[in-house]
């Protein structure tokens, strides 16, 4: 019976996940940065495919609305799922400046957003400690 009912609704749940990614990328693509911010949260929240990725849209888009600090975190963050497309950060408008200067005004370590630590911790994608 249990077996049944995961068939069922598996392929929900996976057209879920990538029905929030779409519309993340959507949004995005449409300006409405905050509103893609909170559906990659989504995305993550569903443990949809692409951790690393969607972490980075979550800082392209603190990017585009000009908050450096939590762009700074997310790149981070994004990092340790596995974003290792440096290209990709080197041409994001805007991005390598944000994060010297979140660098220059926090000595100290990033910090990751409380949501995504909450997300990461029911994750497959723990975050890795930093010493």
């Amino acid at each position: 019976m249990a077996a049944l009912v995961i068939a069922l609704a598996l392929p929900r749940f996976l057209a879920a996940q990538e029905d929030v990614t779409a519309r993340a990328d959507n949004l995005f693509g449409a300006g409405h940065y905050k509103e893609s911010i909170a559906a990659y949260e989504r995305a993550l929240q569903l443990r949809a495919p692409r951790p690393a990725d969607n972490a980075w849209h979550i800082a392209r888009a603190y990017v585009r609305l000009g908050n450096a600090k939590q762009a700074s975190r997310w790149l981070e963050h994004a990092r340790q799922l596995g974003f290792a497309n440096e290209q990709a950060v080197a041409s994001e408008p805007g991005m390598r400046e944000m994060v010297a200067s979140v660098a220059r005004r926090d000595r100290g370590p990033l910090r990751v957003p409380t949501v995504c630590a909450s997300i990461c911790a029911r994750s497959t994608h723990p975050l890795p400690t930093r010493s």
